[in-house]
């Protein structure tokens, strides 16, 4: 049987843009009962992942619950290995032993931001009214939006469903798109990346991390999987999609909140080409990368504009009608997800051995993708 090669490229995205190798993971405002620290002490804690494939020292690395106080706590000199979990205890007792900070949290409505060694936020999650032994947590480890969950202390997160998330933007539009009055302006597109219709009401955009109300979405309802773009032209006149702020393509935010201005979903960039688009690889739960205008369309799996050749894996035979072997995967890859021609999970499959065969006898004749843990994604065409 002739096998298939495939070249696969690790999708990243720039360095001091959208690629973020340690961010806030998981939190919990109000623990009663649910993890204690070496004191056996119920106090709130924060879960920080790194998101790459080898340690980081995160010595000089800033916590803070006011993004005008971003050096409240420093992290000491600290390495945190591969994919590996990192709890800070906020309970103002920076007397005990390990990593506690010299603040609280409050439960009916608080922030966290983590800050690198220049102070330059990285990550960010606001939220408010959570009860007791609730945590916020990413719907992938290291990666999408937060919602409240019950907790996964040190655990991985698991799979949950996105909702709406930022999918792609354009912050320096100079020829690629035109809004309905034929003018080039920065765009934001939102995806659905759940089954149902969700509504938009009370939404919040911004691109200010503090300034979370800056724009409020009207009563209008995203269908599951159809896409929506708001144009970042600061011209309100022109329209109910036409957001009273402009984008800086040297440095900008962008904010994502519910009608309780929780944090959706917060990403930043700086230093972007125009007519250049930051978007989500596979669409709609992928890390951002930068590339070429998908607007109003899936983003579909390419190899980014800053491209890194790995390993090969072999996928065969493909073509496949039924079943299909993932061969020559590394050993330390714990999974392998299936995603559909939108980037969409189908399934998540954990392993630790080179050889993997799937069954896609269930699923109808159509393009997928298999994306490992470390982001290299690779087509399958089901006949």
């Amino acid at each position: 049987m002739k096998q298939i090669i495939l070249l696969s490229f690790l999708i990243t995205s720039v360095a001091n843009a959208q690629f973020r190798p340690f961010v806030i993971n998981e939190c919990m405002p109000n623990n009663t009962n649910t993890a204690a620290d070496q004191d056996g002490e119920y106090n709130d804690w924060v879960e920080f992942y790194n998101t790459t494939n080898s340690s980081i020292n995160i010595g000089g690395y800033f916590l803070s619950d006011r993004k005008s106080e971003p050096t409240k706590f420093q992290f000491p000199n600290l390495v945190v290995n591969s994919n590996e979990y990192l709890i800070v205890w906020l309970d103002k007792d920076t007397l005990q032993e390990g990593l506690h900070t010299n603040f609280k949290l409050s439960a009916s409505s608080e922030q966290v931001y983590l800050f690198n060694p220049d102070t330059n936020l990285v990550d960010y999650v606001h939220f408010t009214n959570v009860e007791a032994d609730i945590s916020i947590a990413r719907n992938f480890d290291g990666n999408g939006s937060f919602s409240q969950s019950t907790a996964t202390y040190m655990q991985t997160n698991g799979v949950k469903e996105n909702g709406i998330v930022l999918n792609e933007w354009m912050a320096n539009n100079t020829n690629v798109q035109q809004d309905e009055h034929g003018e080039y302006n920065d765009w934001i597109e939102l995806y659905n990346n759940s089954n149902q219709s969700i509504n938009l009401n009370g939404y919040f955009l911004s691109n200010k991390a503090n300034e979370a109300t800056k724009y409020e979405f009207p009563n209008i309802f995203l269908a599951a999987g159809e896409y929506i773009i708001v144009w970042a032209d600061e011209d309100t006149l022109q329209g109910g999609l036409h957001l009273p702020f402009k984008l800086d393509s040297e440095r900008d935010d962008i904010i994502l909140s519910r009608p309780d201005t929780s944090t959706v979903d917060y990403f930043f960039h700086h230093n972007v080409d125009s007519n250049i688009t930051m978007a989500r690889i596979p669409n709609g739960i992928g890390n951002i990368s930068l590339g070429n205008s998908t607007f109003e369309s899936s983003n579909l799996v390419y190899v980014s504009l800053n491209e890194e050749e790995t390993k090969e894996l072999y996928l065969f035979p493909n073509p496949t009608s039924n079943f299909i072997s993932i061969q020559n995967i590394n050993r330390s890859t714990a999974y392998i997800d299936l995603l559909d021609v939108n980037g969409k999970l189908i399934n998540r499959y954990y392993t630790n051995n080179p050889l993997l065969t799937l069954d896609l006898s269930k699923l109808k004749p159509s393009t997928y993708f298999v994306r490992t843990e470390e982001n290299e994604v690779y087509k399958i065409a089901k006949q």
